[in-house]
């Protein structure tokens, strides 16, 4: 498969599942294949994609907040909203406007207090990863 597919993929299972819906419904529809053989290789590896599991509810309840003692924690390759207002990394400082950046949970860093490691869909200034305080996160 070409490159450019692999990123689309790529760019895709980071999405949110309303944003796969949506992308899937008006963009795949504009994707210029080469070949039916691609075009089938593609619309297999976007089903594979979709057969993530997706997160129980009980795992995911925001009736208390995730620093809380007995608070559900996040779990890796979470899909989550971080709010990044104000933090710093490494030369990058975030405005107080980025407050729902999509990020997904790659891994806890600590548990007290709770700070995860993320991967943000989209790169600030080159930042792609950082750790982020449990209660900067929520869930999508």
């Amino acid at each position: 498969m070409r490159e450019e597919l692999e990123e689309v993929l790529e760019l895709y299972e980071r999405m949110p599942p309303e944003g796969q819906q949506r992308w899937y419904a008006r963009s795949l529809p504009s994707v210029g294949f080469q070949s039916e053989a691609e075009r089938e290789e593609f619309l297999a590896a976007l089903r594979e994609r979709d057969k993530q599991p997706s997160v129980p509810a009980a795992e995911v309840s925001t009736s208390r907040p995730p620093n809380t003692p007995g608070a559900p924690g996040f779990r890796p390759g979470q899909r989550v909203k971080v709010n990044l207002s104000g933090m710093h990394a490494g030369e990058v400082s975030f405005s107080q406007n980025v407050d729902a950046a999509w990020a997904t949970i790659q891994h806890p860093v600590s548990a007290d207090p709770p700070v995860y490691h993320v991967e943000l869909l989209f790169s600030f200034r080159g930042i792609r990863e950082l750790d982020v305080p449990a209660d900067r996160i929520r869930p999508l």
